[in-house]
Parts: C-alpha cells; sequence; structure tokens
C-alpha cells in the first residue's frame, strides 16, 4: 500500500489523509451502487504516486470486492451481482467474512454487514496509517496514540461501537479529512465562541447537519 523504504511515516501526513478520502471515495460508488465491500484493510488498496506536475499526487484504487456483499439488487441495473458471495470464512455465521484485524464489533458479533461496517473498517486504515504502523491493532487506548484532536474525532466517529453513531457515510469521513486544514482554522474560534460570557456566546452547531 505504502513504499516499503521509510515504511507509512515516510509519507506526507496529507498524502495519508488523500489516501484514505479516496478509499472513502471507492466506498462511496460501491455504497450507491448497493454493495458492500466487507474486506477493506491495506492490501486491497493499490497506491500510484505521480510524477506528474500535480506535485505527486496520490492515485488509489480500492480492490478485492470478492467477498463483497450486494445489499440491494434494485440499485444494480446494468450491473453484474458476479464474485459477491456469502462465503464462510471459518465460521458458522454468513457474516463474518473479512480479516479480523479490520472488522467491525457487530460483524465478530454475528451481526450482518452494512455500510457502516465498511467505514469501521477504513477508520482501522486510518489509524495504522496515522501510527505509521500498518499491522497495529485498535485496542482500547487508540486514543492516546492520536495527538491530533480532529483527527482523534474523526477515528471516534469511525470506531464508534454503535454503528448509528459513525460517519453517515463514506463520502462524509472524505470530506472531513479533505478539510482538515481549514477545520484547524475554526478550531480556535469556536473555542473561542464557546468561552465567551453567555451574552455573547453562539450555541454550538453539528458538525454535520
Amino acid at each position: 500500500m505504502v513504499p516499503r523504504a521509510g515504511g507509512a511515516g515516510s509519507v506526507p501526513l496529507a498524502s495519508r489523509l488523500e489516501i484514505v478520502a479516496q478509499v472513502a471515495d471507492a466506498l462511496q460508488a460501491a455504497h450507491d451502487t448497493g454493495i458492500i465491500h466487507r474486506d477493506i484493510k491495506p492490501s486491497n488498496i493499490l497506491v500510484h504516486s505521480s510524477d506528474e506536475p500535480d506535485q505527486g499526487r496520490v492515485h488509489v484504487k480500492l480492490t478485492d470486492f470478492g467477498i463483497g456483499r450486494v445489499v440491494a439488487d434494485e440499485l444494480l441495473l446494468g450491473h453484474t451481482g458476479a464474485g459477491f458471495t456469502r462465503t464462510l470464512l471459518g465460521t458458522s455465521s454468513p457474516y463474518l467474512t473479512g480479516t479480523q484485524l479490520y472488522m467491525a464489533p457487530e460483524l465478530l458479533a454475528g451481526e450482518p454487514a452494512s455500510t457502516r461496517s465498511d467505514i469501521y473498517s477504513l477508520g482501522v486504515v486510518l489509524f495504522q496509517l496515522l501510527t505509521a504502523d500498518l499491522h497495529r491493532p485498535v485496542a482500547t487506548d487508540w486514543a492516546g496514540a492520536i495527538d491530533d484532536p480532529l483527527l482523534r474525532e474523526d477515528l471516534t466517529l469511525c470506531f464508534a461501537g454503535n454503528p448509528a453513531e459513525r460517519f453517515s457515510s463514506a463520502a462524509q469521513l472524505a470530506a472531513s479529512l479533505r478539510s482538515l486544514d481549514s477545520r484547524r482554522a475554526r478550531s480556535p474560534r469556536e473555542s473561542g465562541s464557546k468561552s465567551s460570557p453567555a451574552g455573547g456566546a453562539s450555541s454550538p452547531g453539528s458538525r454535520w447537519p
């Protein structure tokens, strides 16, 4: 997924975030077509860094939909469902497919996959890229490894135990990562507004309408 020389830590943060944002774009396209990937992990993400005059912009492809699941046949008009299986991989549950290190907790509990379980898996990839360790599991103390409070917020919205409390779409995750700089610029002003006297403080709004 990333160059071996120097590892993930040698890749600029902006490029790491763009890798995840482009995977989220691909996921959104799949979800819009009624397909859940179910096996998001670094080995299924192909990254090409261009030497063109676009400042080395990364180009990402999401691969291996072999265990993907078609969840909305009516959205597949003009497409094929071939290759999307419910193959059992060492378990009695038809939903427990994929790589356990990246699986959402509800899948481990035998619940069906959803678009938000894909978002959880992509959150694991994001966490590993941020910590420069593509084998690192998400433990209960994961937040201590992430210094940036806004990226912690993004990861929290990927890792929520209740799927309904995660990002509602992969597109939201992509937009949040791509707007990190503007969010950082807003953050001090918002903090100042919240600490203003009651008469002058504005009510904080939800980040997602």
